[in-house]
């Protein structure tokens, strides 16, 4: 079901985030955690970064970025519980760094997913998505390994079809 308020743009974002979460994990930029007495996995964004350097220096490409300034001049709200029960929003500190911007990016996943749905405030949380599959795009670019591994993932995501499998997408040929 389509969001109303949100529309095309959430759908594009959870798309897009969700195939590069899987194309991190695919490319082996992940790690486990020990809970519920087993070892989960989960992404692992420092990886990408060490992986490959020029994600360092994206900042200031992304900074004069028509687009993908927004997220790091206007970085999404923490939501806070106080000790009354009552939900709120904190400012986020500053973006200074690529891990600083990567978790602005994961932070709009959670406040997308998770966050308050009566009150989407269209004029900051459209640009605030768009913003942010700029920089899954750029983050992309430079990882061909990585950016493979996503494009399989749209696919899948984005399939309608019942036996659709990564094996099937993996012998199509990606550009």
């Amino acid at each position: 079901m389509k969001h109303p308020k949100m529309g095309e743009i959430a759908n594009e974002f959870a798309s897009s985030f969700s195939s590069f979460e899987y194309a991190l994990k695919a490319s082996g930029c992940c790690s486990s955690r020990r809970m519920y007495d087993r070892d989960i996995a989960q992404v692992d964004w420092s990886e990408f970064m060490r992986r490959h350097a020029g994600a360092v220096q994206l900042l200031d490409q992304l900074r004069k970025d028509p687009v993908a300034s927004y997220i790091v001049t206007n970085p999404p709200r923490y939501r806070t519980l106080n000790k009354l029960g009552e939900f709120g929003w904190d400012e986020p500190e500053q973006i200074t760094t690529m891990s600083d911007l990567c978790n602005a990016v994961k932070r709009a996943r959670n406040n997308l997913f998770h966050g308050d749905k009566a009150n989407w405030d269209a004029s900051r949380d459209d640009k605030l998505l768009r913003a942010s599959i700029k920089v899954i795009d750029c983050l992309l670019e430079l990882a061909p390994e990585v950016k493979q591994h996503f494009e399989i993932g749209i696919m899948l995501f984005c399939s309608n079809e019942q036996e659709a499998t990564v094996e099937k997408w993996a012998s199509v040929e990606l550009h």
